[in-house]
This record gives structure tokens, sequence and C-alpha cells, in this order.
């Protein structure tokens, strides 16, 4: 319980907070290296003072100023030298580089036309055939011939250099930043292999821990694709027993997030929980002396970390893990720790190794769901009192529902736009069924070898998770059964967080400066709001996306939109979703008219502008003579023709090829006409209110 004396029993929460500060600006902003080393020995030599030279002073407020800028300063320092780039090792810094040997570092997983893979860039071989020893993180796509991989973990591979490009930024407004996600893994390449680009090492590569794991991975695999059997089913068993969910279709990855239970799909605290409980139960009788004790220890730390290994080391498992290594440590040593020490803890650990971690959502909804249950729970489970024991267990599971779901609805709005309202009542039913069903799952496992007991086993299992399906497949259709298209930025979901804390501390405390506060937090929500809502009634706009083989063209006024497009595109909803359905939310749209786009030319009026957009017919002269403010191709017409339409601009858009468009625009150029390629550029967009409305 959080009461006056609070903060002086959580020293470790007290530094972390302006660390975790000084990491997160720094990835956002660049500062001055050495002007933060010098602002750090100061801090340093002030700490040392207080503490040490004159420790009558160490209580008063200026001792932990200097402590609070020194960790400060070190968050700052210690992202700037984890940037792989400032190495001089780095493969970039590598002048006249002609061949790359990489290492596959994760096994490929299967895309329609390629495998996807990580790699390492382990060595380059400039122009004159010397060899250089650097460091550097890929992205690789390997062209699909068939269904079987043609690397493997570990696998050497020789590459040329200019197959290396940069991760492209996102190429439509609101579209997922995947440079910025793989920068925050220090991953700034990727390359697609054809055949013919690549050579692999006839020299086997030596067995890593890596190694056995994916060896184990796979037998897991074929363990439950031999007594499970239905795929969808398999793929959700493989989620919940080692995170793996490449095999699970759309459409119920889907319900579950509208439903609120995606969670348990990702292995996470719950799962590393279960597994501790059961370690627990089997070793308790080794609690007899205090030799015994430490061999518990050791082993329940063994097998935790081996299982942390096999589910890829996420995020959220590693916080999981890693709060469970202190509890595991503290309870051996009889020294119980504080909880919220012990995040903080485990969270500066997993820094230490790499900052950018705390960009990652699993990250961060790990802890904010953990600091929930923890802080909020206890308050909300004593509002009931149920004398029943059903009665008490299902109000458990709600008020540690309820805990979550408040500490990481700021953060689930704003990385995924939506909110759970059946949350309460689908994981009542799927908290229980999914632990019911990783039991099944790691029993399964250990009878494998016996065929008549693991196919028993394995039918029962698909039963659970097919009803399971069904169950939350039948909520999801509830009317309002979630909302989508919420939309906040990073300093609304900070302002929601103090809002939060702010009314939270009112109820316990019953401080007026609390209620104030929440008062002033959310005025300044309601500001930013408004004035974001005020831009999207005045918005008058063109947006020409960019997606590949597709032409989209949207004119949004006010909350209304019209938009031009291909039915192909129009009709495939996770391609809709990815490109454009972030600008819908982004833009306020309320009311979206689709047409599609046909064989004739078309003239679209938008206030004064005129805009032509031609289609894959042939060019025809009617309706062309008029002067128009911009042309929008959609196919490689001849240049002649174009240069008869009075226009001086024109945009190419995506359907074509790269090729084509780049013929088209060069042809364009030289006759003396401005020329955007969507394909090139991204997607084109334009304030209309420059033609008058």
């Amino acid at each position: 319980m959080i009461n006056a004396g609070f903060w002086h029993k959580v020293p470790v929460v007290r530094l972390f907070i302006p660390f975790v500060l000084g990491v997160g600006i720094d990835m956002f902003a660049t500062l001055p290296i050495p002007y933060i080393v010098g602002l750090l020995f100061l801090s340093a030599a002030g700490c040392v003072y207080f503490y040490f030279y004159n420790p009558s002073l160490r209580l008063g407020w200026m001792p932990a100023c200097f402590a609070y800028v020194c960790m400060f300063t070190c968050g700052i320092l210690l992202h700037h030298l984890q940037d792989i780039r400032i190495r001089s090792d780095y493969f970039e810094n590598i002048a006249n580089s002609k061949w790359a040997v990489i290492r596959i570092s994760e096994q490929p997983v299967a895309r329609k036309k390629s495998w996807k893979s990580g790699a390492e860039i382990i060595g380059i071989i400039d122009s004159s055939g010397k060899a250089h020893a650097v460091r550097g993180k890929l992205l690789v796509y390997i062209q699909k011939s068939d269904s079987l991989a043609p690397v493997s973990y570990a696998d050497r591979l020789l590459i040329p250099m200019h197959v290396l490009k940069q991760v492209a930024p996102p190429q439509n407004p609101g579209e997922f930043n995947y440079k910025r996600y793989l920068a925050f893994h220090q991953c700034y390449h990727q390359a697609y292999l054809r055949h013919a680009q690549y050579a692999k090492s006839a020299i086997p590569a030596e067995p890593t821990i890596y190694t056995y794991i994916y060896n184990t991975q796979a037998y897991f695999k074929h363990v439950l694709a031999t007594y499970v059997q239905s795929k969808n089913e398999m793929g959700i068993a493989q989620a919940l027993l080692y995170g793996y969910d490449d095999d699970i279709d759309e459409e119920t990855v889907q319900a579950f997030a509208n439903t609120g239970t995606l969670h348990v799909l990702a292995v996470s605290g719950m799962h590393v929980g279960i597994i501790f409980m059961i370690l627990n139960t089997l070793l308790k009788t080794l609690d007899r002396n205090r030799y015994t004790k430490w061999l518990k220890a050791f082993v329940s730390l063994l097998i935790l970390w081996i299982y942390s290994l096999l589910c890829g080391m996420s995020p959220s498992i590693l916080r999981a893990t890693v709060m469970f290594s202190f509890i595991v440590l503290s309870n051996t040593i009889n020294r119980p720790a504080n909880i919220y020490n012990t995040l903080a803890a485990s969270a500066f650990l997993l820094m230490l190794f790499d900052c950018n971690i705390i960009a990652n959502v699993g990250f961060q909804l790990s802890y904010m769901a953990v600091l929930g249950i923890v802080f909020l729970q206890p308050y909300i489970y004593q509002m009931l009192i149920f004398h029943s024991w059903a009665g008490n267990q299902i109000w458990k599971i709600t008020s540690v529902s309820v805990a979550a779901q408040v500490a990481t609805s700021p953060i689930g709005i704003l990385y995924f736009h939506q909110f759970p309202n059946v949350f309460l009542f689908s994981n009542l039913f799927i908290i229980p069924l999914t632990t019911i069903i990783l039991y099944g799952c790691l029993l399964l496992m250990v009878v494998s070898p016996i065929h008549f007991l693991a196919s028993i086993l394995g039918y029962i299992i698909y039963l659970i998770i097919a009803f399971t399906n069904i169950l939350v497949l039948w909520v999801e259709k509830i009317p309002y059964a979630y909302i989508e298209g919420l939309q906040i930025s990073i300093p609304q979901t900070l302002l929601l967080y103090a809002m939060a804390a702010s009314i939270i501390a009112y109820f316990l405390r019953h401080e007026q400066l609390w209620f104030k506060s929440f008062l002033v937090f959310s005025f300044c929500f309601v500001c930013i709001t408004s004035y974001t809502s005020i831009q999207q009634h005045k918005q008058f706009d063109l947006t020409v996306y960019n997606v590949s083989g597709h032409t989209a063209i949207r004119i949004t006024r006010s909350r209304d939109s019209y938009i031009l497009a291909d039915s192909a595109l129009y009709m495939d909803k996770e391609k809709k979703r990815f490109h454009l359905q972030q600008h819908i939310w982004n833009s306020g749209i309320e009311s979206d008219v689709f047409e599609p786009i046909d064989e004739r030319p078309r003239i679209i009026k938008a206030g004064n502008a005129r805009l032509l957009v031609l289609s894959k017919s042939s060019l025809k002269s009617h309706g062309m003579a008029d002067s128009v403010d911009m042309v929008i191709c959609t196919a490689p017409y001849p240049v002649q023709k174009l240069l008869h339409i009075p226009s001086r601009k024109f945009i190419l858009t995506s359907a074509m090829g790269a090729k084509q468009a780049e013929r088209l625009k060069q042809k364009l150029l030289v006759a003396g006409r401005e020329v955007v390629s969507v394909r090139e550029t991204g997607a084109f967009q334009l304030s209309l209110y420059e033609y008058g409305n």
C-alpha cells in the first residue's frame, strides 16, 4: 500500500525514473555528448562528496538531485554508446566494400513469395580482396521456390554489397513505421536475395545454444502437428507453448485482439508464472534446509531461463523471467523483496544490455500490466466481498483484468487504436481455458513417446482450443464488443497516465492537490483533442497512395472522404488496413465514399482544382481539351499523347512497374513537365486550398 514513506522504501524506483528519462530523450533528440559527459562527472563528484565526505547532509534534497542528474546522464550516455553505428567495426564504416559475409541469426519464416529471416553481417571483402571482420544486422528476404527454406539458422552466405538497401520509411501517411521499429533493434538495412545472388558456405556451422533451442521448437511443432493436427488449433497451441504465432490465421488473431484477449497468445508473465508454480510445487521438498534450497533455486532458475530462450527471449518474457529470478533468489536468502524495487531492478538490468527495449510494445505493456495488478488489484478486490468460493474466484480474475486493463489501455489505444469493451467477460473464460491448454501442451510433450496417451490428450487439447476459438469469435460479434479507430498522440498518452495517477492518488490520500492536478491534466488533454478536431474540420487534401501494383486516390474535405481506387485493393482487408486505414483514423474521416476505377478517363473537380485520372484504357481526346491542374496516370501512356494534355503536373501511381514509371518520368522531365512518381517518393499529398474552395 502507498503511504507517506513509500518513496523511501523504493530507492531503485527513484533512480530508475531519471535513468529511463535520459534514455528516452536520447532516442529522439541529438544531444552534445561532451556536455553530457561533463554533467555526469559533476553530478558524480557531487554524489561522492555528499555520500562519502559529508555524510551528515546525505538526507537533504541536494544529494538526491545530484544522484538523479547522475542517473539521467548515465541513461543518455548508455543509449548513445549502445548505438552500433558509432563503432569502428560497423560494416558501413568500411570503404570500398564489395562482398558481405552474413550469418543467418533466426529460423526463416515463410511469406507469400519469400523466406524472411534476420541475419548478422560478420565480414566484408573490399574491392582489393581484403577481408574485414565487422558487425551489423540485416533483414533478409530470400526468393521462394518451394516449401522448404533454402537456408537455416547459423548458415553463412556470401552476398554482393549492392543488394543491401536501407530500410525505407513509411510510404503512406499514418502507415506503420517499420524503419523506426527495426532501428530500435539496431537493424538499418535489408536485402532481397534471388537464387543467383548468394552462395552458401559448405562448411557446416558449429552448434550453439540457439541450435538446440530451434531443434527443440521443431520437435514441439512436430508433436503438436502429429496430435493436434488442425493447423489453426496447432498454431494457437504453439503460441501458448513457446510464442510462435505465424500459423494462426488472421481472422482468429484479430478476434483475440478485438475481445481484449490477444495477450494470452504472446508468451508473457502468465506463462512464466505457470511454469514457476509448477516448479515450486514439484520442488517443494527441497525447502527443508539451506543447501537443498539453493539446489531448488538453481534448478528453478535454469528451467525458467531455458524456457525463456525457448520462447525467443521476447521483452515480455524477459521481464517475467528476470522478475521471477529475483523472487527466487530473495526467497532463498530469506529476504523478501519490495515488488516495486524488483520491477525497476528487472527493467534496469534488461536496459543495461539493450536500452532500446523500452520502445518495445510488449515490454511497455508487460510492465504496465504488472504494475497495474500489483498496485490497483488489491484496492479493486477489496471493493466487493463474496462468501462463496466460485464468486470469490470470479471476482479475483475480474479485479486482475480491470487492474491490468486500466494500466495498459492508454498504450493499447496509442498503438492499436481500439478498446475492447468486453474484456471483462472474455477474460473470465479465456484465461482459465488457455491455462488448461498450456498445462495440456506441457503434459503432451511429456507423454508424446506413448502414442496412445498422446493421441487422446492431443484430441482433448484440440477440442478445448476449438471451443475457445468459437467463444472468442462469438464474443467478437456481440454488438459494440470493441471500439475501433481511437486516435491519441504520445503526449495524450502521457496525459492519460497523469490523469489516472492523479485521480487514484486523490481517492487514496484525499488531498486537494491531487484533484487539482487531475483537472489541469484533463484540461491539457481536452485542449490537444480540440485542436486536433479543429484541424480535421479544416482539412481539404488530395492524397495519392503508394501501394505496389495498385492505385488509390483520396480527396478529404473536413471529415468526408472520396476515394477512387481499384477494387482489388479496396476489397483486400489486409492491404487496406495496413496502407489506408491509419490515415482514415488520423484524419478523423467519418464518411468514406468508394468508387472503383473504370476504363475511361475521369475528371474530378475538387473545389477549384481539376484532376484528370487516366486508367488503363487507351487515351481519348474527349474531355481532355480543357486545362487541368494535374494528371494522375495509372499506366505508362505514350508521352506524345500525354503532352497534348494542357497540364504541367503529372502524378505517376504505384500501379505502374518501377521501370515503366522511371522511363515515363524521365521523358516527361525532358519535355519540361513537373513529375512525381509515388513509387519513388512515397504517397503524394497536397492541400487543395491553394486552388481555392
